[in-house]
């Protein structure tokens, strides 16, 4: 392998290196992701997805989300009937 033919190759596989790294840093910028307390309704292309422990893909020209907090029934604590509030069932 001749000098000209080596540096030809480094730079192609630098070439694929930052190739690959922009490709991880868009599929982690794009991905979002959902906790236990925490939920997201995306909307848009492909319908509505409910996403409520877990993550989706959003893409934020043609997906809206809307954050919510779910509610207590995933935890274990419960609120009293006599705060008011509703328990959970």
């Amino acid at each position: 392998m001749t000098g000209a033919e080596f540096g030809n190759f480094l730079l192609a596989l630098i070439v694929v290196a930052i190739v690959v790294a922009i490709g991880v840093w868009l599929l982690h910028w794009l991905y979002l992701r959902s906790s236990k307390e925490r939920a997201f309704v995306r909307t848009g292309l492909g319908g509505q997805k409910v996403v409520l422990d877990g993550g989706a893909f959003v893409l934020p020209i043609v997906h809206d989300v809307t954050r919510s907090i779910t509610a207590c029934c995933g935890s274990t604590s419960q609120r009293s009937p006599t705060s008011g509030a509703k328990p959970c069932r």
